[in-house]
């Protein structure tokens, strides 16, 4: 671990007023700055005393960057925020602890040994939703963006990054995941005996339900299962109608809620 991530708070201030005043940024892997791609300023200037924004109850931010200084100056950058930042220099070990986590923000480095960032939003919205993913890479790369965001990323934030622009995006996280929290209280009651609602969907209206699922319009559900619009719109709204949902929001809630949860 780097020395400036251990300097006092009196050793922080005496470095910040002798150095350019610039506002600080998140490092990125390729930086020359030093060894490992941190510079002392912004160090020094995550650990400047600042009064710390308590969320209303307990919000946990998981970390996973196989670089201990950056995860150490993330750790540092949450927790002065009032979050509970829970760090994992390994992406296998976060994936492994999936099922027994609490609800949360997920910040993932992408490129990692064995598991991707990519690999691990999958693997982590396959098997949990109460969850939100941010991307963060030292090597950005378009269709690494646009695969993160089809997957349901908050954003993708290009190293180096400034701290206002992830604290901004995790913040929008968790307004996320409340709005999910509320709309789940809107959704029809569990069946019981282990009943689904898609249950009652004919197989023409699973096939159009599945493909608005996976975010595709009426024109392209048309094309696919080879039948016009106005038919996709029927099978949808006869569907929605089955599965008590009157909104685009509450179906894929519930599709989400019955969906397998593998351990």
């Amino acid at each position: 671990m780097p020395a400036t991530l251990l300097l006092s708070h009196k050793d922080a201030i005496m470095n910040s007023e002798s150095q350019d005043s610039s506002h600080p940024e998140i490092p990125n892997e390729q930086s020359s700055t030093s060894d490992n791609g941190l510079n002392p300023v912004d160090a020094s200037a995550h650990l400047q005393p600042t009064e710390p924004v308590v969320p209303s109850a307990p919000r946990t931010v998981y970390v996973i960057d196989d670089d201990p200084a950056l995860l150490e100056m993330l750790r540092l950058t949450l927790a002065e925020q009032g979050y509970l930042p829970g760090c994992y220099l390994s992406s296998q070990e976060f994936v492994d602890r999936i099922p027994e986590l609490e609800r949360g923000v997920v910040i993932t480095d992408q490129f990692m040994i064995p598991i991707s960032g990519l690999e691990v939003q999958s693997r982590l919205l396959s098997r949990r939703t109460d969850f939100r993913v941010i991307m963060i890479t030292g090597y950005p790369r378009i269709d690494i963006a646009v695969k993160a965001m089809k997957l349901g990323a908050v954003t993708v934030l290009d190293k180096p990054f400034q701290r206002e622009d992830l604290l901004g995006a995790v913040e929008e996280a968790f307004r996320i995941l409340d709005s999910l929290q509320d709309d789940d209280r809107e959704l029809p009651p569990e069946l019981p005996n282990g009943q689904r609602y898609t249950d009652r969907l004919s197989g023409r209206e699973k096939e159009v339900i599945d493909l608005v699922y996976e975010g595709a319009t009426n024109k392209c559900i048309g094309i696919r299962l080879g039948i016009s619009i106005k038919t996709v719109e029927r099978h949808r709204a006869n569907a929605m109608r089955k599965l008590e949902v009157n909104s685009l929001a509450r179906l894929i809630r519930l599709l989400e809620r019955e969906r397998p949860n593998p351990q």
